[in-house]
């Protein structure tokens, strides 16, 4: 329910891989009038191998100082993927450049949760 006061997604990082894939890194910020969070995600597809998603989520709360900071690392070999895509009626494709969608899809593999709060 907080107003967004600023929100943007950078695109820090692409690279098509030599055409063999797809290397990104981006970060979306939302700021709002006691909170801000961050959500910065590295997407790989290396083709006929494997998808890698990386998201390091961190949450800063400006009343009390807290920081949390969520860090989870999904992956899954190339051919699950194209599997999964294809019982679909989507463009498997396009859906395979769209961490968002790809992300419901694999599995995670690393988690970590890290709290600090300013004594």
């Amino acid at each position: 329910p907080d107003p967004i006061l600023f929100f943007d997604e950078v695109m820090l990082y692409e690279d098509e891989l030599a055409d063999n894939g797809i290397a990104m890194y981006s970060c979306k910020i939302r700021v709002m009038p006691d909170r801000l969070l961050l959500l910065c995600r590295f997407f790989l597809r290396l083709d006929d191998v494997i998808f890698r998603i990386r998201d390091t989520r961190v949450f800063v709360e400006f009343g009390t100082g807290e920081i949390v900071r969520e860090y989870t690392a999904k992956e899954e070999m190339y051919k699950t993927v194209k599997q999964m895509l294809a019982v679909t009626r989507e463009d498997v494709p396009s859906m395979m450049r769209d961490a968002n969608k790809l992300a419901t899809l694999m599995p995670v593999v690393d988690y970590s949760l890290e709290r600090l709060v300013e004594a």
